[in-house]
């Protein structure tokens, strides 16, 4: 019997998680004669009272894992820290706030189980969403689609499934700046999208900021590829020859010229040298050690707990 793990980083999400994570139990127990399954909870050290919430889940509910972080390090190393105790073959990534559409389960691991495809990832034809989100998004499709060279309308939403090599492989990485797509991306390109309906959030407004999305993408962008240190290989090229001709123009057009030429040179160089220096800085905190995650507490995460309900 195969056995699907259920992922939910947890933030703010007191008022919503129990209902998300009993319609999940009633959709998986649709096929309990061929699928057991597991739901990993993560608390990403919200600042309301989720992790007291999703402990007495647990508490009452073998199939319920709790972890609670120590301190929040976003989204994606949440996700990593569940990862860290799935046991199941399938691995689906769900919101807490209850906008996955969980009822489509079984239509999201099908393209896994033909054997075809090792992701699947839900794709919303029509989706609300505020103007500044979708910006990032169609921001992150096309950087990412540059560094990675992934198929352009490929977008990663939240409600994902993984075969558990996948996420084993993601796991490899110990720095303290993952980024799911990238990892994603870098192991396999056998990526399915299943469309199917979006649905709205059962409470609550949406946590996302421009700068937590800025956040993922240099994150992607500065840990799994090399594309933008070649590209400043390219640049450094560039700018030699812009140097000459600013000198040249200079004798010819006046100091002006030259002087304003040599000021977004300088701009170009120091942009650069930033980027660089945020590869270097990420680079010494990897090898000092820093933590993806730190967890505080676990609720049947134990290999015994996990035993009981195979």
């Amino acid at each position: 019997m195969k056995k699907i793990s259920i992922t939910i980083p947890c933030y703010r999400s007191e008022k919503t998680i129990e209902k998300v994570v009993e319609e999940i139990r009633q959709v998986l127990q649709q096929k309990s004669d061929e699928y057991t399954y597991e739901i990993i909870c993560v608390n990403d050290c919200s600042p309301d009272n989720v992790w007291e919430v999703i402990r007495g889940l647990a508490a009452s509910d073998a199939h319920v894992k709790a972890v609670n972080l120590g301190i929040n390090r976003g989204k994606h190393a949440a996700l990593m820290a569940a990862f860290s105790h799935v046991t199941g073959d399938l691995v689906v990534g769900v919101d807490d706030d209850g906008e996955s559409p969980v009822t489509e389960i079984w239509n999201l691991i099908a393209p896994l189980e033909s054997g075809e495809y090792d992701v699947a990832i839900a794709k919303y034809p029509s989706r609300p969403v505020s103007k500044l989100k979708e910006f990032e998004s169609n921001v992150n499709d096309y950087i990412t689609s540059i560094l990675y060279n992934k198929p352009r309308g490929l977008k990663f939403s939240n409600f994902i499934a993984r075969k558990r090599f996948v996420c084993d492989y993601v796991l490899k990485y110990g720095g303290p700046y993952p980024s799911l797509e990238g990892a994603t991306l870098v192991i396999t390109r056998k990526i399915a999208q299943v469309e199917m309906d979006a649905r709205s959030r059962l409470a609550g407004v949406s946590g996302f900021t421009f700068s937590k999305g800025l956040a993922l993408m240099l994150n992607g962008c500065t840990t799994y590829s090399m594309t933008l240190m070649r590209i400043g290989w390219f640049l450094s090229g560039l700018l030699f020859v812009l140097s000459v001709v600013a000198f040249v123009c200079g004798i010819v057009l006046g100091c002006d010229f030259m002087y304003a030429l040599i000021l977004f040179l300088f701009a170009v160089s120091l942009a650069y040298t930033s980027l660089l220096g945020d590869f270097l800085g990420r680079m010494h905190l990897t090898n000092n050690g820093v933590p993806q995650f730190v967890e505080v507490e676990t609720v049947n995460c134990d290999e015994d707990a996990s035993e009981a309900i195979d």
